[in-house]
């Protein structure tokens, strides 16, 4: 009876190792950097500061696809008094001039968060650095001066 006792002790101890194990295998699996960006408005004195998260994992094609969620993103035309229309994705990978990946819109509803964005974009390419710039114009090629988010090379 003691043998049977111990050997369902046995178990379940290897169960509960096996399960954190696979808990730590999963989430080394995907890389996930932080950054956060301030800017200031040049006609006033309020300084907002997005702050984000970036997750990068391989797909079963072999691509990068790259997550980003944002909290305290303004709206794009309240930064500054001349409207901008668009906030652009762009990353860097090695040796290669920057790539846009898209788009990024505000959540909205009417029980949603205005401030917090969401964006996935797929590249073939491993990023190097993930940044987010004020456009005037959503199909822009290259991007502009004004970033307002960016990560750290990693």
């Amino acid at each position: 009876m003691t043998a049977n006792k111990i050997n369902t002790q046995t178990k379940k101890i290897f169960l509960g190792v096996a399960a954190t194990a696979l808990i730590f295998f999963f989430s080394a699996c995907a890389k996930k950097t932080a950054a956060v960006s301030k800017s200031e408005a040049p006609t006033s004195t309020v300084v907002t500061e997005t702050k984000g998260q970036v997750q990068i994992k391989r797909d079963a094609g072999s691509n990068y696809v790259i997550q980003i969620n944002l909290r305290e993103l303004e709206e794009v035309n309240k930064l500054e008094p001349e409207s901008k229309n668009a906030y652009i994705v762009w990353m860097t990978a090695d040796n290669q001039i920057a790539q846009k990946l898209g788009q990024i819109n505000s959540n909205s509803g009417w029980l949603s968060d205005k401030s917090k964005a969401s964006f996935e974009g797929v590249s073939e390419f491993k990023p190097t650095k993930v940044f987010i710039t004020e456009e005037d114009n959503a199909a822009i090629k290259m991007p502009g001066k004004k970033i307002i988010w960016s990560t750290s090379k990693f």
